[in-house]
């Protein structure tokens, strides 16, 4: 199995201008199964998971205050845990492109 923990420097945004790059790297790694999105990271653009057909789980920290639209587009059998409670307000109402969400996951 394939992990990836994604690991920025505080006060980076996985926004449009650092989309294309990421898409480009997390799309290369073949069989990525499971991501875990570091509490540092307030924002997730548009697609950048989408395509990945090998991802099974991806955990969403509460930090995350924007989640753009199709986040997930394509992949299936995916397990989405999200730490918030419930979707915030800003993010996009199609981000998990109709994928079951575990709202207030707690990592065991």
């Amino acid at each position: 199995m394939k992990n990836i923990s994604l690991v920025f420097h505080h006060n980076i945004h996985l926004v449009d201008n650092f989309k294309s790059e990421l898409i480009k790297q997390v799309k290369s790694i073949v069989n990525l199964e499971s991501i875990n999105i570091p509490s540092s990271v307030k924002e997730i653009g548009f697609f950048v998971f989408s395509g990945c057909r090998s991802l099974k789980t991806v955990t969403i920290p509460a930090s995350v205050d924007y989640v753009g639209g199709d986040l997930f587009k394509g992949c299936s059998n995916l397990t989405l845990n999200c730490e918030a409670d419930s979707k915030p307000a800003e993010w996009e109402s199609n981000w998990s492109s109709g994928i079951e969400v575990n709202w207030g996951y707690t990592a065991e």
